[in-house]
């Protein structure tokens, strides 16, 4: 909760920082990016003052991301990003592996209960022949391994399944469905009639029918 509180609050200040006043949706979709980064770290962090430092974090970098990257890669490589998933969740899951690793290598001051601190990270207790398991450097390395492993997977298998879509077709105009979708011609409109409880909807033409002239008579 605080990590998402402090997303928005992240994204607010952005957006007051680049234009003066609050994009609306920047801050609802910037809003779960705290939610993103904070799940990596999540079992190591005591208290809520670095849950909140992580979403404020977030908040700021997907927020930026939607403001200025999007619109930037866009522009450069035709990348059209409907859904935000590269700002909410690429960026801010980037932003929040990093964290877990920064963690792991403070775990020792984040948990000093061993207990606790071995419930979070089992890799790090010490093995059954007496051996020491693994450090805090160590568990961090792990860290930054796995993350790079996912980025790895992530857009290997982006770019296979981007060139497969690539071959099924082409789109000439985008945020339309009509080349793939029959649709109705502008012409008509679905009226819906009350008959007693139940609405019936019929069709009708604009210009032949002529019962709606405007949209405020459709309301």
């Amino acid at each position: 909760m605080g990590a998402i509180t402090a997303s928005v609050i992240g994204s607010v200040c952005v957006c007051r920082f680049n234009s003066g006043r609050l994009d609306m949706e920047v801050i609802m979709n910037a809003t779960l990016a705290g939610g993103v980064s904070i799940g990596s770290a999540s079992s190591l962090i005591g208290g809520p003052w670095w849950a909140m430092l992580v979403g404020l974090g977030a908040g700021a970098i997907s927020a930026l991301g939607f403001i200025k990257l999007g619109p930037y890669l866009q522009g450069k490589i035709a990348l059209y990003d409907t859904c935000g998933i590269h700002n909410l969740h690429g960026m801010p899951g980037v932003f929040g592996g990093i964290c877990g690793a920064f963690a792991c290598l403070w775990s020792d001051k984040l948990l000093t209960n061993t207990a606790d601190l071995y419930n979070a990270m089992p890799a790090r207790a010490p093995a059954d022949d007496g051996t020491a398991g693994r450090t805090a450097g160590d568990q961090a390395g792990v860290q930054i391994m796995v993350l790079a492993i996912t980025l790895g997977i992530a857009i290997s298998t982006g770019a296979i399944t981007g060139w497969i879509a690539s071959k099924c077709g082409s789109v000439e105009g985008v945020y339309h469905d009509k080349e793939h979708w029959d649709h109705v011609d502008k012409d008509e409109v679905e009226i819906v009639e009350k008959k007693g409880s139940s609405l019936i909807p019929r069709r009708s033409s604009l210009v032949e029918d002529g019962e709606i002239g405007n949209k405020n008579d459709m309301n």
